[in-house]
């Protein structure tokens, strides 16, 4: 009985040290799950604000909440305003309606005689010289008002239609002195392009017979070739230059009577010799008894420079000269009309 209560007593007791361990232990084990806790806390708390670090380098674009967002969302409209405050302004362009007309010039560099080719055809000849205005700028006429004036020189529509005529200068003459037209036929209306002051024969209009009798003859004759002494005119027509060996035949005794040619002065003495005459520095032929040539019919009929009356031929002045030659065309058949 004695050793059973001994063994008892030890038993209790070895259990009470073993209750006492496990209590020691639990208490241990709790003190230190404390402590990782506390570590663990810390350690979340750095990498929580680590990944805040990278997400805003990687996301610079987000704005921040709260507060500061407002803040800088004011910032912004300051900044948006301060640029439109700095818009370049809008500029207002006044456009001028005036009509700008092409100048025509001239080159001194040309051949003597025209370029006949069908590309020559296209465009008129260039000048050297700024050409000037004419005495009045172009005005469109009526049909009715053309068919007005040619009636006065005994000729209607139908006479010029049937003369295949697209260009016709009308010299309505009174005394020694005209007014002189030209009008050129566009979409079968027929209207004017200059009119200026010009001056014909000392003794008016009439029949002429000899070169220098001073009659202009009247009538409706061809526009033949335009010449020039110096620089070549900006013209339709075919052109040749004057040079001294050119004349015009005024003798009724050679067979090139009322004809340009080209000489000894020996040969055509007593022709007009072209160079000498001033007048002729600008202008073209008036086709006057110059097919089926009758030596009594007179000879050397020209439009030319000048600005006095003349043995003849019909003058303007050397401006009003190089307009009619800019406008003159040979495609269309050009006629003068002198009554």
């Amino acid at each position: 009985m004695k050793n059973k209560a001994v063994i008892s007593t030890a038993t209790a007791a070895v259990t009470l040290c073993i209750v006492a361990a496990v209590i020691i232990f639990a208490a241990h084990s709790n003190n230190a799950g404390n402590g990782d806790n506390g570590k663990a806390s810390v350690s979340d708390t750095t990498s929580s604000y680590t990944q805040a670090t990278v997400y805003a380098a990687d996301k610079p674009e987000e704005k921040p909440t709260g507060t500061s967002q407002a803040a800088t969302e004011a910032a912004t409209e300051k900044e948006t305003a301060s640029e439109k405050e700095y818009e370049a302004p809008t500029m207002s362009v006044e456009i001028s309606t005036e009509l700008y007309r092409p100048t025509v010039y001239a080159g001194t560099e040309k051949p003597t005689e025209p370029d006949t080719s069908p590309e020559a055809s296209e465009n008129p000849t260039e000048v050297g010289t700024v050409l000037p205005e004419p005495t009045e700028a172009a005005t469109e006429d009526s049909e009715t008002d053309f068919e007005t004036l040619i009636a006065r020189g005994n000729y209607s529509l139908e006479d010029i239609k049937a003369e295949n005529c697209g260009q016709v200068v009308v010299a309505d003459v009174y005394g020694a002195q005209a007014n002189i037209y030209i009008f050129t036929q566009e979409d079968d209306v027929w209207k004017n392009e200059i009119r200026c002051y010009g001056w014909t024969g000392r003794n008016g209009t009439g029949e002429k017979q000899s070169a220098d009798d001073g009659i202009t003859p009247t009538g409706f004759y061809g526009i033949g070739d335009a010449f020039f002494t110096d620089e070549q005119p900006a013209t339709w027509l075919n052109t040749f230059r004057i040079t001294d060996t050119t004349y015009w035949v005024t003798d009724r005794e050679s067979d090139m009577y009322n004809k340009k040619v080209e000489a000894d002065s020996d040969e055509f003495s007593s022709s007009k010799h072209m160079i000498e005459d001033e007048a002729l520095r600008y202008g073209c032929v008036i086709e006057y008894n110059t097919v089926a040539v009758e030596k009594s019919k007179g000879s050397a009929v020209f439009m030319e420079c000048g600005d006095t009356s003349t043995d003849g031929s019909i003058a303007l002045t050397e401006e009003d000269m190089l307009k009619y030659l800019n406008v003159l065309n040979a495609t269309k058949n050009p006629h003068i009309l002198i009554f």
